[in-house]
């Protein structure tokens, strides 16, 4: 039955599966000094619709909010390992990449079939494979910087009919 969850100030890690499943869950307030989020720490967690994730943290597991039905996501993590899936969630409308996102990982926003744009900041230094694979209805894609772009990075975007480049072409990296 739990609703709401506010991490104490001094918490670090959220452990592996800590709350998946809780289905009635809606809110999460993270700590401004959280610093890693385990693997599947919220899958399914059905009620939480918006995320903001703190400056602080620097791991997010794989399929941490695996199946949650986000609207929303705030992220303005410099150097973020986000591991395979860790965003998959096919309600997701709204990505807000800060300033200070640095790299784009593997698979890090795959099958977010809800995703209709997306801006990718000026100081990102890559976009890995699969990044936004199977984003089914993304239509615009702005890229402030001048990141590497790894093979696949877009495949099975089939919507795909604008791209605002700010800066010089990027590169592709086939692997």
């Amino acid at each position: 039955n739990l609703e709401s969850i506010s991490f104490p100030e001094k918490l670090r890690i959220i452990g592996a599966e800590s709350f998946a499943r809780c289905k009635k869950l809606k809110r999460l307030i993270f700590p401004d000094e959280l610093e890693r989020i385990e693997t599947y720490a919220f899958l399914d967690c059905t009620g939480v619709k918006l995320l903001n994730i703190p400056a602080s943290v620097s791991y997010i597991g794989m399929g941490v909010f695996g199946n949650c039905p986000l609207d929303s996501l705030f992220w303005n993590t410099s150097d973020v390992s986000a591991q395979t899936t860790a965003f998959q969630c096919h309600s997701l409308k709204y990505v807000r990449l800060g300033d200070e996102v640095t790299k784009i990982y593997p698979s890090s926003f795959d099958y977010c079939t809800s995703l209709s744009s997306i801006i990718i900041p000026e100081k990102v230094e890559y976009i890995d494979q699969g990044a936004f694979a199977a984003c089914q209805n993304l239509k615009k894609i702005v890229i402030e910087g001048s990141p590497v772009i790894y093979e696949h990075a877009f495949i099975m975007c089939p919507l795909i009919d604008t791209i605002i480049l700010k800066s010089r072409i990027p590169p592709i990296v086939k692997d």
